[in-house]
């Protein structure tokens, strides 16, 4: 038996999957093995997993459990055998765990696919590729770069170009190519590309049903022009002019011959169609040649008229239909050239995209039997439980049908939850009449039952009996001001009132009075935003003035953009004295993203500058960044930073005249150079990853404890991005600019700070208030935000092609496609409705919305009536409902229902661990290619590296002129991450007692002119001694060493003093300087 569960908002679905789930694993312990529970997202996976073990848990250690009760319901168990069971249950699980199937649906999506990867033809290590725009920009660019090869593309885009240009719309044909390739990833299309054999789709065939489309409307159109002409050639034999006819010159019927004579379309209005029916309607009754013209109209005139009016009618759906098709056309001819591209590149890295999965899974599902698809996964699965099913595509129900219908024809149990009126998915290919329509059709009586969860365990009893009655005034103000004006209209009601047949819940939690308060405001239409970002704080201090903490109130928007002023307001408000006492911390995606975090800013313009070294605007935004935030805390932290300590030489706050002053080279050289050539050095063979590891342990951002999280997140993404893009800087740079930029830091939910996020991504949660600024959403779509349908058509010579993309607006209404733009313009319309649904029941005790006031309109139907104008239609006939008729105030721009329940106050205190440090290893020295012989590690009694410590002080004396530069060098290399401040002692202890030497002193007390690791030419090689000194004809030449002893030392100081004398010098003198332990050791004397 398939049991379906309609599960409205707060109805305790999860409480219900989790009792079915363990009816039928406490009715065998092994049966955990062949269940599939199927949910939508991470979250709602792991809650379910935690809630079964965590029940089976209780019930096994004898502790109270509310599932006992409904687990006794319909069978003969005692509680003693259902713990008892439940005992054995979860000790196979947990010893079994692998066979604990509760997945997401991509998740076992991907299980199969990998089963049949052989079958498939895809990498047994593929990866699933999520991120479908840069795919597509990878696949655009390889497109266009295509153009100096292939001749036919470039003609095709060239012709393309000026169809845009005569049409006086935007060039950037790769904007196009990007927006069509989005269609490629939906599954309206995916169904019917053919992925063998040749498209039908290329320009051969899409060129000649080109110019059937385009002579479609130069027939249409050159016929209306020429029986315009005659209309206007016998009007004129008639003597008669615009001017004589009822209307005047400019709307007469003689004006509407003339528009047509010169090739111009207008409007066929009633006025033209009452003169085609009625001879009166010709001449109005004052004028003096009103027989005349009466009897011009009658015997030549109307004749033609209707003769033009019953072509016009005929022809313009086929008309429409032309030019819809036709604008889209040239995309369609490079959709097989991009599709082809996206399979090579998914080729090259292995990657399959997220996307395509299900079209894979279908062809997997559709030619195996279910045995053999179970045998292939390894898991024999009987009972399916499908959550959120109104989620579901029509793909994804294509795949799970044959495995459901086989356990079915088994006699197995099977369980689908879902509820219509939270489908806010479409976007993302779900369809929601599955749930609605198609399981009646495809199921018998005795194969389903449905149930409906009819209680709400989530809401206080006031918002309940608020959302009960708003739905109910919301659907008939659908039904009168946006579904009334569709054609059909009786059948879209007819589903529509299907769709809301369940929305009336029962309040679960009914003891003590009745509490909840829910506010809706309407506020002034001019600075509407304004206003209600105003009112928001002020709401927010309101209900934590009521004892409602910061971490329980959220903040539902449409859009993320909206989110910005928000923030912007909070962090105000928090800056002044009055509110210290609130917490006003808004925790959002915005506030979270990467381009929010200065160390994060500070590594990409690094990169930024590693690729375009010479880039002024670079260098000046580093420059800032370096003066006015990272180095004053990194002084502030007691962190020693050795820098030019001048004045910036950047004003950036007169941007009416902005400029580099002069001196900016040289500020910039003293200030970064240096530290920018390390980063080449470190970097120069490391991933990307790693790449970022090392800038921000050389620039000291590791320790800013605010910037952690943005680093590691940046960092994290690299390492994704090295896999599935590419190891490759500028790759890394493209993701930023494109997308990455505007990643969100993942955070711990008990933060106690207000929740900022989309209504689409608070689905599935709940709050104890909600508030809702900006309810200001339309109903309908308008110009850019129209979508792209993929048409099936019917007529010659249309149906050529499966499916036509047609961009969707009003001519649609008058052309073959106008079926399909209605049960568009309905899906929007249950979308919205839907919407608001969501947002409404996320709230336990509080709702308060914004919205701006309605403004009538003399036509007070139609589609374009928002949100807004619609809830106050809905609240005025609401508050003549006796238990609403004192909540809306009399200028009707405050409607308010119930109270607050006052919440006991206690302090809102941060629970979160923060992470405190950075820990990181630079192993780059350890495996990085062996750039000189001695790079090796030797390890002391203690396991420390020897050599390490040694090299380090290498590098340092390469600093290092005189004795006073000892401190600056040291001080330079705590700072540059080459040793803790721990070892920092230890170091510069070591390199005193190494300068304090005898015959090592005079070396550095100016006595002689230095040169530092300067190469010497010879006629086979090049040589590099560590250090030269010279004065006069004496020259001394040393060599630094961090090991053992080694003959081979020897050889190549005496190499260099030869050298050296060769070029000159009288007295060279050589010698070996052991750091690690002190020692001189002098190698030569040449004279």
């Amino acid at each position: 038996m398939l049991t379906v569960y309609k599960a409205s908002a707060g109805s305790g679905k999860t409480f219900q999957l989790v009792v079915e789930y363990l009816k039928i694993i406490l009715s065998n312990p092994y049966n955990y093995k062949h269940i599939l529970a199927v949910t939508f997202t991470n979250k709602a996976t792991n809650e379910m997993k935690s809630r079964i073990l965590e029940q089976l848990h209780l019930l096994a250690i004898e502790k109270d459990s509310p599932y006992i009760e409904p687990l006794q319901k319909d069978n003969n168990y005692t509680e003693q055998f259902i713990r008892q069971r439940a005992k054995e249950v979860l000790k196979n699980i947990l010893h079994d765990y692998n066979r604990f199937s509760i997945n997401t649906i991509d998740s076992f999506t991907q299980k199969v696919i990998k089963a049949f990867n052989r079958e498939l033809g895809i990498s047994p290590n593929f990866t699933v590729e999520l991120d479908n725009d840069i795919l597509l920009q990878e696949a655009a660019d390889r497109l266009l770069a295509r153009i100096n090869d292939d001749k036919d593309l470039l003609k095709w885009l060239r012709d393309f170009s000026k169809e845009k240009i005569e049409a006086n719309r935007s060039q950037r044909i790769d904007d196009d190519i990007k927006n069509l390739g989005k269609e490629l990833f939906k599954e309206s299309f995916q169904v019917f590309f053919p992925d063998e054999g040749e498209s039908v789709y290329n320009r051969e065939n899409l060129n000649e049903f080109g110019k059937e489309l385009r002579q479609i409307k130069r027939h249409f159109e050159s016929t209306l022009k020429s029986k315009g002409e005659n209309a206007v050639a016998a009007m004129e034999g008639l003597n008669l002019g615009p001017a004589d006819f009822s209307g005047g010159a400019s709307r007469s019927i003689g004006s509407f011959f003339v528009k047509l004579a010169n090739g111009l379309l207008p409007n066929f209005t009633q006025t033209v169609r009452n003169c085609a029916e009625d001879i009166e309607k010709w001449s109005s009754k004052s004028s003096k040649r009103r027989d005349e013209i009466l009897a011009a109209a009658e015997t030549r005139l109307q004749p033609m008229l209707t003769d033009i009016v019953q072509y016009f009618d005929t022809n313009w759906a086929r008309y429409n239909t032309a030019l819809a098709a036709l604008s889209q056309l040239r995309m369609l001819g490079i959709l097989t050239d991009l599709k082809v591209e996206i399979q090579k590149i998914q080729q090259e890295k292995g990657a399959l995209q997220l996307s395509d999965s299900n079209l894979l899974l279908s062809k997997i599902i559709g030619q195996s039997d279910s045995p053999f698809v179970y045998e292939k996964i390894g898991n024999y699965y009987k009972h399916f439980m499908l959550d959120e099913f109104q989620d579901t595509s029509g793909l994804q129900w294509k795949n799970f049908r044959p495995l459901l219908e086989n356990s079915l024809a088994e006699g197995n149990a099977n369980l689908i939850v879902g509820d219509v009126k939270q489908s806010i998915y479409r976007w993302r290919n779900s369809d929601w009449s599955i749930l609605a329509e198609q399981l009646d059709a495809q199921f018998s009586p005795e194969q389903k039952q449905d149930f409906t969860l009819e209680k709400n365990w989530r809401s206080d009893k006031n918002i309940i009996t608020f959302n009960n009655a708003i739905f109910g005034e919301l659907k008939t103000a659908f039904e009168d001001y946006l579904i009334g004006s569709l054609e059909n209209r009786e059948a879209y009601i007819q589903k529509f009132d299907h769709i809301y047949s369940s929305y009336q819940q029962e309040a679960g939690k009914t003891k003590g009075e009745a509490t909840g308060l829910t506010q809706i405001n309407f506020l002034p239409k001019d600075d509407f935003e304004e206003n209600a970002t105003e009112q928001l704080v002020e709401q927010v201090k309101y209900l934590q003035d009521q004892g409602i903490k910061a971490k329980d109130i959220a903040i539902l928007i449409r859009k993320n953009k909206e989110g910005g002023p928000i923030i912007e307001a909070f962090l105000a408000a928090a800056k002044i004295d009055e509110n210290k006492k609130y917490n006003l911390s808004v925790l959002s995606n915005e506030s979270l993203f990467l381009h929010a975090s200065k160390a994060v800013l500070f590594v990409i313009n690094t990169i930024e500058l590693l690729i375009d070294p010479e880039n002024k605007i670079t260098q000046a935004t580093l420059l800032h960044l370096w003066q006015s935030w990272l180095k004053p805390g990194l002084k502030t932290m007691g962190i020693p930073v050795h820098s030019n300590n001048g004045q910036s030489l950047l004003d950036f706050n007169d941007y009416s005249d902005w400029h580099l002053q002069p001196g900016f080279d040289e500020e910039f050289a003293s200030e970064l150079t240096g530290k920018l050539e390390q980063v080449k050095r470190k970097v120069m063979l490391t991933s990307l990853d790693e790449t970022i590891t090392h800038i921000c342990s050389l620039f000291g951002l590791f320790n800013f404890e605010s910037e952690l999280p943005f680093l590691q997140t940046l960092i994290d993404k690299a390492g994704e991005l090295k896999i599935s893009l590419s190891n490759d800087l500028s790759n890394l740079l493209y993701w930023w600019n494109e997308k990455g930029s505007n990643t969100s830091v993942n955070v711990n939910e008990e933060v106690s700070s207000i929740r900022l996020m989309t209504v689409h991504k608070s689905k599935g949660l709940e709050f104890k208030a909600v508030l809702l600024p900006y309810l200001d959403w339309k109903t309908s779509w308008s110009g850019t935000t129209a979508p792209l349908l993929w048409c099936k058509p019917q007529s010659e010579p249309f149906n050529k092609f499966p499916l036509l993309p047609i961009q969707v607006g009003k001519h649609m209404e008058t052309s073959e496609f106008a079926p399909m733009y209605f049960e568009e313009k309905m899906n929007y319309y249950i979308d919205t409705l839907n919407l608001v649904y969501v947002a409404f029941t996320r709230a336990a005790s509080v709702l308060i919305a914004n919205c701006p006031m309605p403004k009538e309109s003399k036509n007070n139907s139609g589609s374009g009536k928002p949100i807004h104008y619609l809830l106050h239609k809905a609240l005025t006939n609401q508050s003549k409902q006796e238990e609403f008729a004192d909540c809306f105030n009399e200028e009707q721009d405050c409607f308010e229902f119930g109270k607050i329940d006052l919440q006991q106050k206690d302090d809102d205190d941060q629970k979160a661990i923060l992470i405190k440090q950075y820990n990181f290893n630079d192993i780059s020295d350890k495996i990085s290619l062996r750039l000189n012989g001695d790079d090796f590690l030797i390890e002391n009694e203690q396991q420390h590296s020897v050599k390490n410590t040694g090299k380090i002080i290498h590098d340092i004396l390469s600093e290092i002129v005189l004795a006073d530069d000892a401190n600056a060098a040291c001080l330079q290399a705590l700072h540059d991450g080459k040793v803790s401040k721990a070892e920092f002692d230890e170091i510069q202890e070591s390199l005193r007692n190494n300068l304090q030497l005898p015959e090592v002193k005079k070396w550095f007390d100016g006595s002689y002119e230095v040169l530092n690791e300067r190469d010497l030419l010879t006629s086979d090689k090049l040589l590099r001694p560590d250090r030269i000194m010279f004065s006069g004809d004496e020259a001394i030449v040393v060599d630094y060493k961090t090991g053992e002893r080694q003959d081979k030392y020897l050889y190549q100081v005496k190499e260099y003093a030869k050298v050296l004398q060769n070029t000159g010098f009288k007295k060279v003198t050589g010698f070996l300087w052991y750091l690690h332990t002190g020692e001189l050791e002098k190698v030569c004397d040449l004279n």
